[in-house]
């Protein structure tokens, strides 16, 4: 058997988007699992959006740890989920967001990695997206 992945769409604008994941652990973990398949979104213009940026991921993880990060070659890292909270990358509209670098090779997917996982454990989060072109 292996962890399970459930994944929801809240809410996808020509601008914004909104996923839930909810990751339920059997004790394998998750490496590299796609949250967020960027050429598999649209913006404004109809094409694929040339970068994503996360303005706020909000959490639950109870047993594990959970890694965000943007794919490419040498991934990326957005945060990591611990406990509950929330990460707010574009408070008081003072900072634009946690803006994927476009490093060399790779997607520019989301993906996560489970770290410290065990049979049972569970995390949800949800990520709060703008589609930048």
């Amino acid at each position: 058997m292996a962890d399970s992945l459930s994944l929801t769409t809240l809410y996808n604008g020509p601008r914004r988007m909104v996923v839930q994941a909810e990751l339920y652990s059997d004790g394998t973990g998750s490496t590299d699992a796609i949250i967020v398949d960027k050429s598999a979104t649209t913006g404004p213009d109809g094409t694929e959006p040339g970068r994503l940026v996360v303005e706020k991921v909000e959490f639950s993880s109870d047993g594990m740890q959970v890694i965000l990060e943007f794919e490419h070659t040498a991934d990326d890292e957005i945060c990591v989920l611990a406990g509950q909270g929330c990460f707010d990358f574009s408070q008081d509209d003072k900072f634009p967001g946690l803006i994927d670098p476009a490093s060399a090779g790779g997607t520019g997917d989301i993906i996560a990695t489970t770290l410290g996982h065990t049979a049972g454990d569970k995390a949800s989060f949800t990520l709060y997206l703008r589609k930048k072109d």
